[in-house]
């Protein structure tokens, strides 16, 4: 009898007892979605930053930019860029990694451009870290 209930408990207990689940990979659309939504904040941060020194004679409010806020906003730029570029790794369709490759390079481009429209208007408070 305390064996039968011994056996009885111990299979009670490893039937209650099942593994966690393995970790789920990023799902396809997951990256990318991510991805989109990281372009769409760059591309308010950019049009936050404003046009450049060239065009800011169109528009005297770009002329007196706030050089540290501007910075503030390069960096954003280019950080939302790198984590683009990152999410191209966690992608699992060709389709998805093409995409991301293009948001990624569409960042890049971003990022290069709001640095030298910062220099430019910011010239005189030091170059861009």
């Amino acid at each position: 009898m305390t064996r039968a209930l011994v056996l009885v408990l111990l299979c009670g207990c490893a039937a209650g007892h099942r593994p966690a689940p393995a970790a789920s990979p990023v799902e396809p659309a997951g990256a990318l979605a991510q991805a989109r939504a990281h372009t769409e904040e760059l591309a308010r941060a950019e049009a936050t930053l404003g046009p450049g020194a060239a065009d800011a004679a169109a528009t005297p409010a770009a002329a007196a930019t706030d050089c540290p806020g501007a910075r503030t906003l390069v960096h954003r730029i280019c950080e939302l860029a790198d984590h683009i570029c990152a999410l191209g790794e966690k992608a699992t369709t060709d389709e998805d990694k093409a995409e991301i490759a293009r948001l990624c390079a569409d960042g890049k481009a971003r990022c290069t451009r709001a640095r030298a429209r910062t220099e430019e208007r910011c010239a005189t408070a030091g170059p861009l870290r």
